[in-house]
């Protein structure tokens, strides 16, 4: 890491240890509104893959993650027989405890219920009613929270009403990766129009990400189009040096905030 990096990424640790500082101060109330309110604010939504790992593992990818400052990851395999995933998912759990991380597994609720803060549901798996129906009975109602892809202003707006505590929309950009190429990109055009509809449908939204061939040089232009939290595949695991990409993405994605909250703030007091 370069001696300048290293300085700017000092200097905007005092905002993560600030938040990491307020999670801790609440770590015993464990609610889904203070969860959402960590998903709002890490930012950086780090996904795991096996194929675009450079032949690491899953628990190496993360803990380089973590060392770069990620704060909410999301653990994906769908290929891996379940005693092999339930053994990996305790494990990168108790990693992601460890360094107060949001720990996110795709699609298997059973396993998710018992080691993880949450679900993440593509459109193909667990309905979102079963899906809360299941965290009552397991008495994680207050202390789970329950995502789903959409790649539509349609199937975002099912999401919210269907009592989804985030949602994903993508694909953005063109992508490499299968979780998203199925479905043709949005674009930063159709993107902006969703959001437009779902803030004037819905009094407030949910937190939410977005997905699919984003690399860090379009940062600024998803903040215009009004996402604030980047999903990332490929880009995170791809990299040689994992920690350095996440904290360096972390440090223009902290900046890009308090720019765009000052810009709000002046339009609002004129």
């Amino acid at each position: 890491m370069s001696n300048k990096l290293s300085l700017d990424l000092m200097s905007s640790k005092p905002s993560l240890d600030l938040m990491s500082s307020k999670l801790s101060e609440n770590q015993a109330l464990r609610t889904r509104e203070l969860l959402k309110l960590q998903f709002s604010e890490a930012l950086l939504y780090g996904v795991s893959s096996k194929e675009f790992s450079l032949g690491r593992s899953d628990e190496q990818v993360l803990g380089e993650m973590l060392q770069g400052g990620l704060r909410l990851f999301q653990f994906r395999a769908k290929h891996e027989n379940v005693l092999s995933f339930e053994r990996k998912a305790k494990r990168l759990a108790k990693m992601a405890s460890r360094a107060s991380c949001l720990f996110i597994i795709n699609d298997r609720i059973d396993i998710a219920l018992e080691v993880a803060d949450g679900v993440h549901l593509g459109l193909a798996d667990t309905a979102l009613g079963e899906a809360i129906s299941l965290r009552e009975k397991a008495g994680r109602t207050e202390d789970f929270l329950i995502g789903r892809s959409t790649h539509s202003f349609v199937e975002a707006d099912e999401a919210i009403l269907a009592g989804a505590d985030y949602f994903n929309l993508g694909p953005i950009f063109p992508t490499k990766t299968k979780i998203c190429k199925q479905t043709s990109e949005l674009g930063l055009k159709t993107l902006k129009e969703i959001l437009i509809e779902l803030h004037a449908k819905h009094s407030s939204l949910p937190p939410f990400s977005v997905m699919g061939g984003i690399k860090e040089e379009h940062f600024e232009a998803l903040f215009c189009s009004g996402a604030k939290t980047m999903a990332m595949i490929s880009e995170i695991t791809g990299q040689k040096n994992i920690a350095e990409k996440v904290a360096s993405m972390l440090y223009s994605l902290h900046n890009l905030k308090e720019k765009f909250a000052q810009f709000d703030e002046e339009i609002g007091s004129k």
